[in-house]
């Protein structure tokens, strides 16, 4: 089958045998990661070629605002989607339970709450931005044996179909905010290799997704999107710098590492003196919990909430939860919103 016979529309209906066809044609012939890398970078080359962008939202005409008002930039912190995993309320006595329909709800309703907190609720703050941070684990991927066995999806559709529900939400975003800007790093469960690497850490299932959503909204010439390949990147949202990145390198044991999580942001500080960068914030995901450690750093929590492992390796019920936050450029972050998702199923 040639290269253009695979130029199908996936924009509005993304086929699984399609790509599956797509990716068997491609295959990787041994476990090196420069073929891995190879194939991803193959795959989205074809994508490119593939995917038909949405149309564009049309943006809401700006309300008449006191000038006076203080502006602020809307930041929405989207992380541990695990799109595809599926968690049973049998076994998890009604605690947890996940899918795809409920991530949709549950992704759906977070940005009802952006958009409802930002134009209804805060009527004393001007909002004419909104950067929306993902901060990795978006697929669930397969990097450990039960996330096969008890699968919604198979990785190729957790990246795909999620990307489409996500683009439906940053389209909606982006016809409220005339600036939109979506910050992606990748996280550990779409690792292509099993075992972590350290070297092109970006082959993962979580930076393709990352490039179909860029390719959805492509028409969508006020939303930006910054993919970088580094685990890590440091933004500027008002003047302020925020480093962020995953967080799966900080060890954790029973618990939130509050000292891992401090030593490990004094060891980045160190490591940025050299390029004469700073930060003045950390934003990270990975552990599942709304946290705040001092003034600086901000762990979001997870879209999935409670499940089979944490209760019954840690005795631990995440909930489903993620943050909302304004950040002024003199006053640097300031209000900040905890977004309840347990309760939509």
């Amino acid at each position: 089958m040639k290269e253009k016979d695979i130029k199908k529309r996936l924009g509005g209906q993304i086929e699984k045998e399609q790509v599956d066809a797509e990716m068997r044609r491609l295959k990787i012939d041994n476990k090196e990661l420069i073929k891995v890398r190879a194939f991803q970078d193959r795959v989205i080359e074809v994508l490119k070629d593939s995917i038909v962008a949405m149309p564009p939202a049309k943006i809401m005409e700006e309300r008449v605002l006191d000038k006076k008002l203080p502006e602020e930039t809307v930041v929405g912190l989207i992380s541990d989607l695990h799109i595809g995993e599926k968690v049973s309320p049998e076994e998890t006595r009604g605690v947890g339970g996940y899918n795809f329909d409920i991530f949709k709800k549950r992704f759906n309703f977070y940005i009802d709450k952006i958009i409802d907190f930002s134009q209804n609720k805060l009527q004393g703050y001007v909002f004419k931005k909104c950067n929306l941070i993902c901060l990795g684990d978006f697929t669930s991927g397969y990097i450990h044996e039960e996330l096969i066995a008890m699968r919604d999806l198979s990785v190729v559709d957790q990246a795909f179909l999620g990307a489409q529900v996500i683009a439906e939400g940053i389209r909606r975003v982006a016809s409220v905010f005339p600036d939109v800007e979506v910050d992606c790093v990748y996280g550990a469960h779409g690792r292509v290799i099993i075992k972590k690497q350290y070297k092109e850490r970006y082959v993962n299932w979580d930076y393709v997704l990352y490039q179909v959503l860029g390719l959805l909204l492509k028409e969508q010439k006020n939303v930006k999107f910054v993919i970088p390949r580094s685990f890590f990147e440091v933004i500027d949202i008002e003047g302020w710098k925020f480093l962020i990145y995953h967080g799966d390198d900080i060890k954790s044991w029973m618990s939130l590492p509050y000292y891992g999580i401090e030593r490990d942001v004094a060891r980045f500080r160190d490591l940025l003196y050299r390029t004469k960068e700073r930060f003045d914030y950390v934003l990270i995901g990975h552990f599942h919990e709304l946290a705040s450690l001092g003034q600086v750093v901000i762990v979001n929590g997870t879209m999935k909430g409670a499940d089979e492992f944490g209760m019954g390796k840690l005795r631990k019920a995440g909930r489903a939860s993620q943050k909302i936050f304004g950040v002024h450029k003199t006053w640097g972050k300031s209000w900040s919103f905890d977004v309840e998702l347990n309760r939509i199923k």
